[in-house]
């Protein structure tokens, strides 16, 4: 198919061809770019061809499609080197044309553009790790949030992504980020509770912190908040509590904690 688009998904590293002149991306097995995600609606966007030209376009998704971190509110023009993010899948727009030395789909690392950062501490001849630096569009502020990503830790990322959020911290008294799990880099707010100051977690709809993966028991533990010091419980789960790596039934929690519940690791901050 002439003009064919090529993406790649930085988080799978999955290589995507586009061969139709329109396709739908979402979470329902009919789309055409399946993601294997909680945060993308069953059909969240559509990448059309005009004339030659790729247009991105957001499906009336609930939690947005972000072009080079900008929400999409109407049609927009795609191009080599581009970002979508839908929900926590970050999809890399590729030159099909390019040579396999000048694209991160090529077996050698070659030449890349200045607008990647190669973390050479992950990178040799069959696989690297890419940290988009400067996506086209995004401004210094941007920049000064996001930083090229290469050398962010958890605790960075969180700052950044708070940045982007508008938090009501009179409504709020902490924040967990997931860290690892195939939800990566969701963000959950603990709201104030009632005169009990706690909140249960789990996959149930019914608890206060909902986490939607098969690992996480419908009622797997609680956070508690009592004379300024929090603790986590487990609830009897399947597969377990863990604070900074040590499972436990019950432990004191900290801001810069990293809180497991099954497999998916969250980083805990108060407000």
């Amino acid at each position: 198919m002439e003009d064919l688009l090529e993406l790649r998904n930085l988080e799978t590293d999955q290589d995507i061809k586009v061969e139709k002149s329109k396709v739908i991306i979402g979470r329902d097995t009919s789309c055409d770019i399946v993601l294997d995600s909680g945060e993308s609606s069953r059909r969240h966007a559509q990448l059309v061809n005009e004339n030659g030209l790729w247009m991105l376009e957001d499906l009336k998704s609930t939690n947005g499609t972000y072009l080079n971190n900008r929400e999409v509110r109407k049609s927009s023009l795609v191009k080599a080197g581009d970002i979508i993010r839908i929900g926590d899948q970050t999809l890399l727009v590729v030159n099909p044309n390019a040579p396999t030395n000048q694209t991160i789909l090529g077996a050698r690392m070659g030449t890349l553009p200045s607008s990647f950062v190669i973390d050479e501490g992950a990178a040799d001849e069959t696989s690297m790790r890419v940290a988009i630096s400067t996506p086209p569009g995004w401004t210094s502020r941007d920049q000064a949030a996001f930083g090229s990503g290469a050398d962010k830790t958890d605790d960075d990322l969180l700052t950044a992504l708070l940045k982007t959020k508008d938090i009501d911290t009179s409504s709020a008294v902490a924040v967990l980020m997931v860290t690892k799990g195939r939800v990566k880099q969701s963000l959950f707010v603990v709201p104030r509770a009632n005169s009990s100051d706690q909140w249960s977690v789990g996959r149930s709809s019914t608890c206060a912190i909902v986490i939607d993966d098969v690992t996480v028991s419908n009622n797997h533990a609680t956070l508690e908040l009592d004379d300024g010091d929090w603790h986590v419980r487990d609830q009897g789960s399947t597969n377990g509590v863990k604070v900074n790596g040590i499972r436990t039934e019950s432990g004191r929690i900290t801001s810069g904690d990293k809180v497991c519940f099954g497999d998916v690791e969250l980083l805990f901050r108060r407000l």
